[in-house]
């Protein structure tokens, strides 16, 4: 997805300046090691990357399992997802994805993610599911679009942003800074 409006452009750029600031010769063995180091030690965290590895562009897994999306909420830890939403996503799983193999993520967004509709004790609730959707096209296209949580969202500076948003201009910024350097 490449940047096609002044303001996304803008975003991209800023993003570039701070990946250019973090990864430097000086500093990329020290962030290197240190995210080895927390993920080989932490029992948590190599439990899942167990299964982040198992799942990473594995299409077949993700038609085969019947429960692919009640794993996938569990391994990522994300709240506030209820049982009859998943089974939503489960049945759409051919469409989810044609959606994402098409790079139709405008309309994968909006029809799973955007909105939906979540039971929260006795009544149902509207919810903007971006971090699900962000850790799921990243699941599935590693290639294109870095992960994403509140943390790295923080860190560029767009916390009020959407992580539709977020995720687009993110990945953008680190192709772009992939191939100029």
């Amino acid at each position: 997805m490449t940047t096609t409006t002044p303001y996304l452009g803008y975003l991209t750029r800023k993003i570039k300046e701070k990946i250019s600031d973090a990864i430097t010769d000086k500093k990329i063995e020290a962030l290197v090691s240190k995210g080895l180091k927390f993920n080989i030690e932490n029992k948590g965290s190599a439990e899942f990357q167990k299964y982040y590895f198992k799942i990473l562009s594995n299409t077949e897994y993700f038609r085969s399992e019947g429960r692919f999306f009640r794993l996938f909420k569990k391994n990522y830890s994300l709240q506030g997802i209820d049982n009859d939403y998943l089974d939503r996503l489960e049945k759409g799983k051919q469409s989810i994805l044609n959606l994402l193999e098409n790079g139709n993520l405008v309309d994968l967004y909006f029809k799973y993610f955007a909105k939906a509709e979540i039971k929260h004790k006795n009544k149902t609730v509207t919810k903007e599911l971006g971090s699900f959707f962000s850790k799921f096209v990243h699941t599935f296209k590693p290639k294109d679009f870095c992960p994403l949580d509140n943390p790295v969202k923080n860190y560029f500076g767009l916390t009020k942003e959407s992580f539709f948003i977020s995720l687009c201009v993110i990945s953008q910024a680190y192709k772009e800074w992939t191939t100029e350097h």
